[in-house]
């Protein structure tokens, strides 16, 4: 419910601030007087794109506030979703700078657009004429239905159940082509599997059969090398060992006359055992030599097939070439396991479509049930309003499709006159017909659940005489359930507001002005008057108008 609107350098409006009541508010005035722009303010608090054009003065922003009563409308939630604090009265407020940058809040937080939007819808709807092209979309009639049904427990099961089904189905499609693609390419990771496994390929070979091919290539001159040396060290008058041997006795035999701090006998000892320890080895080294032809062609082809392997499967290491036999190992075996788990997602995909259409049925019947009695309600409603001969059907129409909103259609039927085929209500009912078609559905929700305030702008055009009294008797009903802010051009609907707003343009140095001001008793008597005469009110208008304000039921 709308406290109070405040609005400064909006078009016309340099500054104004509107407290509505909390059941009917009437806003009259003469045509252009600026009707129109106090919609468009309460658009732009909503969420409306605007740039620089709304702006009344180009030095100053656009100031458009709105504090609103949230308290039966279930939002902390959404406050809770968007890291807002949950305030009431919250206040949400639009600001269109000079520069043409938009900002919203919500509290004094700086929110998107979408944002405040998403709140607004949920606080403010304006309905006009041309809100009645909303009963040919589908999803309007489909939420028209369950608001009325109170299917909102209905269409959580239903919605959790189709995401559930979606996540499953696309689970299960995807294992499916996952073993089509694994099928088609089974044989060949196969046969490249069995290559790998057969090479037996381990970390650090490919170094140590290069060493290896290195060694063997030049067996020849490494023996050479190792036979020269031996003889070098091993020679009975020139070897180095026996030299080394006869130097080491000839200073030990000295030794005691040597300082003690050069150990020359013990150095000379370790070289003589270090020199030993290396002509051995070379011994063993000699012995292990052998040109082997037949070895050398084995670690060729061996370092040929690890080269092969790395151009076959692009690498450049067997670390890498050991990944790849891994990855196709875990390839092979996901195929042999992926049956087993084919059957397991698809049993939980059965469940999980078993489970939405249970649930779509179950949305279905009560749908179905609620169907005839709104058919019944609008129809009785739209008598009242003068079409007496109107026949009017709510139709649910199931199928096996599953939509957002379920696997429903909803469509309205409809015929003015008696003896006339039932056919789409958007595509056979006149703009007058809509138009109290809405005004009765609109009637219908508003005794059963907390609507958002409602703005109905000229909703009565092209009725009058009777029906606008029945019209204005319905609207001030609705009015006991909800905020209604009605602009209106008929004075038996004027007549039923508990606040009655005048909407008209002044001229003050120079420029012009839209303002607004709520009217007193005396004040609204007389703008009734002139809503009924004209311009020109006699005594009789006044009587009239009069005779419409008492007319107002207890």
């Amino acid at each position: 419910m709308i406290k109070k609107l405040y609005v400064a350098d909006y078009a016309l409006i340099d500054n104004l601030t509107l407290t509505p009541s909390s059941s009917m508010n009437i806003i009259t005035g003469e045509t252009g007087a600026g009707k129109s722009i106090i919609l468009g303010a309460l658009s732009l608090v909503m969420g409306e794109r605007a740039d620089t054009s709304v702006l009344r003065n180009e030095g100053r922003k656009c100031v458009i506030e709105a504090t609103i009563d949230i308290e039966n409308y279930n939002l902390k939630d959404f406050y809770e979703e968007n890291d807002l604090d949950y305030e009431n009265p919250t206040i949400i407020r639009r600001e269109i700078a000079p520069n043409g940058k938009s900002r919203a809040f919500i509290n004094d937080t700086p929110v998107l657009l979408d944002t405040l939007s998403s709140l607004a819808g949920h606080l403010i709807d304006i309905h006009s004429q041309h809100q009645n092209l909303s009963l040919s979309h589908h999803q309007y009639r489909t939420a028209v239905l369950d608001s009325y049904c109170g299917n909102e427990a209905l269409i959580d099961k239903y919605r959790v159940c189709l995401s559930q089904y979606k996540m499953a189905l696309e689970r299960y499609n995807t294992l499916i082509e996952k073993e089509k693609s694994l099928s088609r390419e089974d044989e060949f990771n196969r046969f490249l599997l069995e290559e790998l496994n057969a090479a037996a390929l381990s970390i650090g070979e490919e170094e140590s059969t290069e060493e290896l091919i290195e060694r063997l290539s030049n067996a020849q001159k490494i023996k050479e090398a190792l036979w020269e040396s031996h003889l070098l060290f091993n020679s009975e008058k020139t070897g180095v060992i026996e030299n080394v041997r006869k130097l080491k006795n000839e200073l030990s035999s000295i030794n005691r006359f040597l300082p003690s701090e050069s150990a020359i006998d013990s150095r000379m000892e370790n070289i003589y055992i270090e020199l030993k320890d290396i002509a051995g080895d070379i011994n063993s080294i000699i012995d292990d030599i052998d040109e082997d032809p037949s070895a050398l062609s084995r670690a060729e082809e061996r370092l040929s097939l690890i080269h092969n392997l790395y151009r076959k499967h692009s690498v450049s290491s067997i670390e890498e070439l050991l990944e790849i036999k891994k990855r196709l190992d875990d390839d092979v075996a996901m195929l042999i396991d992926m049956d087993s788990e084919i059957k397991e997602a698809r049993k939980i995909m059965e469940e999980s479509l078993s489970s939405l259409k249970e649930s779509s049925e179950n949305l279905y019947h009560s749908r179905a049930k609620g169907a005839a009695l709104l058919g019944k309600e609008i129809e009785d409603i739209i008598h009242i309003l003068g079409m007496g001969s109107a026949r009017l059907e709510v139709q649910v129409i199931h199928s096996d499709s599953f939509n957002a909103d379920g696997g429903d259609t909803v469509n309205f039927t409809f015929c003015a006159n008696a003896g006339s085929q039932m056919a789409a209500l958007e595509k056979t009912a006149s703009g007058g017909e809509l138009s109290r078609v809405m005004m009765a559905l609109k009637c219908v929700l508003a005794s059963k659940a907390h609507l958002p305030t409602l703005v109905l702008d000229e909703i009565d055009t092209g009725i009058s005489g009777e029906v606008a009294m029945k019209m204005a008797q319905l609207m001030q009903d609705m009015s006991r359930n909800m905020q209604l802010i009605v602009i209106t051009h008929l004075p038996q609907i004027a007549s039923r507001g508990d606040l009655h707003f005048k909407v008209y343009k002044e001229l003050c140095d120079g420029s012009t002005y839209t303002r607004m001001r709520s009217l007193t008793e005396t004040e609204r008597v007389t703008e009734i008057a002139q809503m009924i005469s004209g311009s020109d009110v006699g005594e009789s208008a006044i009587s009239h108008a009069r005779e419409l304000i008492k007319k107002q039921p207890i």
